[in-house]
């Protein structure tokens, strides 16, 4: 059977030969596009705007040991927050526009930590509760 060639094969080969050549295979193309033939251009024109804000947010709280987070470490806490947001206006007619938002949100710091400690040592002390945040 090596010597056979399966017909569907070569039928797929000769169709896909077929499509890859040009229509115009046996015309010259003409050096440059004639001036009254003007490339294709959309309907409308979008118009884009872009906005965002990049923000860093720090914060020191005073922990007392007499506090729930006084339970793991009493202490001065450090946190901090980093938040970007980056967002576009895409305009394609005065009725018809786009608008999309990107956020990310950084956090950590001392307060989660603690946080992650007493839900470890008091495990009903979920992170669905909120006693850690009231």
């Amino acid at each position: 059977m090596s010597g056979v060639r399966h017909p569907c094969r070569s039928g797929v080969f000769l169709l896909l030969l077929a499509l890859a050549l040009p229509a115009s295979a046996g015309k010259a193309a003409p050096a440059e596009p004639e001036p009254s033939q003007a490339p294709a251009s959309l309907p409308f024109s979008p118009d884009a705007r872009w906005g965002g804000h990049l923000k860093l947010r720090g914060s020191a709280s005073d922990v007392d040991e007499r506090s729930l987070y006084g339970l793991v470490e009493a202490g001065t806490y450090a946190d901090g927050v980093f938040e970007g947001r980056l967002t576009n206006q895409t305009f394609f007619s005065d009725a018809v526009y786009g608008e999309v938002h990107y956020e990310i949100l950084l956090s950590g710091g001392d307060t989660r930590e603690t946080q992650e400690e007493l839900e470890s040592r008091f495990p009903l002390l979920s992170s669905e509760t909120d006693y850690l945040t009231s």
